[in-house]
């Protein structure tokens, strides 16, 4: 009963942001959804990357999304995410297929007693976040390599305690 709530939720927001975004794109003048580094952004990439972006934080928060949900920015998030896969291009990052594997191993959505279950894998990916597995390990390599260098950015980000007290002060 749970999961057809949660199907049906994802499909009722999904057709709201993609009427929403149909309207936009037939919109004279607008021709992207934004710029980044002088790029344009068509509408139909950004859409992805917001679904993907909804869909990591159904899988981060659980049950609890739909509480927190309006709380959330996703448009920011996902911004953020298109620019950190910008930057991880342009660094050359790579992410091997084995990375790919252990992370979605390691997702609970995905595990049945405890164990990567593939039968289980393969349903959610197509009922819950509307996708084929090969888009969504797609999606996630694009994640890894921007958690990649959000990783390099923080651990490059060092202070020392006499200017993180002046910038405290």
């Amino acid at each position: 009963k749970k999961v057809l709530w949660v199907v049906a939720v994802v499909i009722i927001i999904s057709f709201g942001f993609f009427g929403t975004a149909g309207i936009m794109n037939n919109s004279p003048g607008l021709d992207s959804a934004g710029k980044i580094f002088g790029k344009k952004i068509p509408f139909n990439e950004f859409e992805k990357s917001y679904l993907h972006t909804r869909n990591q934080a159904v899988l981060r928060y659980g049950e609890d999304f739909y509480k927190i949900e309006q709380f959330l920015n996703l448009t920011a998030e996902t911004w953020d995410r298109l620019i950190l896969i910008h930057e991880a291009q342009k660094r050359r990052i790579k992410i091997s297929n084995e990375e790919i594997v252990k992370t979605i191993e390691q997702y609970p959505s995905f595990q049945r007693d405890g164990q990567f279950d593939q039968q289980l894998y393969f349903a959610r990916v197509r009922q819950t976040y509307q996708n084929s597995p090969e888009a969504y390990e797609i999606d996630r390599r694009k994640t890894l390599k921007a958690m990649k260098v959000k990783q390099m950015i923080f651990q490059s980000a060092k202070l020392s305690p006499r200017e993180l007290e002046t910038l405290y002060a």
